[in-house]
């Protein structure tokens, strides 16, 4: 239960404020802060601040418009549900694939178009590397 006195992301523990614990995160509403559970299939990091870094756990996909996850389809070709998926940009790609995308920065998935992100199998196989975790972009592999 989150207690006077602590930041958002902590709750008071006798003494002292520790963080809340994962799978929650925490929002002010009326000035208060108040813990809120993820959901199904949803994961936090310890302390998480808002809904936003909820993410599903292994083999589940973000919905795009909504706080739900969806079974990753194991068939669906260049999706990787073995990975968790922290970030509806981020989507993990197997190599040999990339991610549809409208610009450096945002995929069809992100922008909410399509509720799965939209998986294309590259030209060229062994050039693409799967996606970058920081960027979303699909990694590339150049001849030597």
């Amino acid at each position: 239960m989150c207690q006077k006195n602590c930041e958002i992301g902590y709750e008071r523990d006798k003494d002292t404020c520790r963080k809340w614990p994962a799978g929650q995160y925490g929002k002010i509403e009326n000035g208060k802060a108040t813990c809120e559970q993820c959901g199904a299939d949803l994961i936090s990091p310890e302390g998480s601040t808002e809904k936003e870094l909820c993410y599903c756990t292994n083999g589940f996909i973000k919905h795009s418009s909504k706080l739900r996850c969806e079974k990753c389809i194991e068939d669906m070709q260049g999706l990787d549900c073995e990975q968790p998926i922290k970030n509806r940009s981020l989507v993990p790609t197997k190599k040999g694939f990339y991610l549809l995308t409208y610009d450096d920065r945002m995929t069809t998935y992100a922008a909410k178009n399509t509720t799965l992100p939209v998986v294309i199998p590259c030209p060229f196989k062994q050039a693409c590397d799967g996606v970058d975790e920081d960027t979303g972009l699909t990694k590339c592999l150049s001849e030597k």
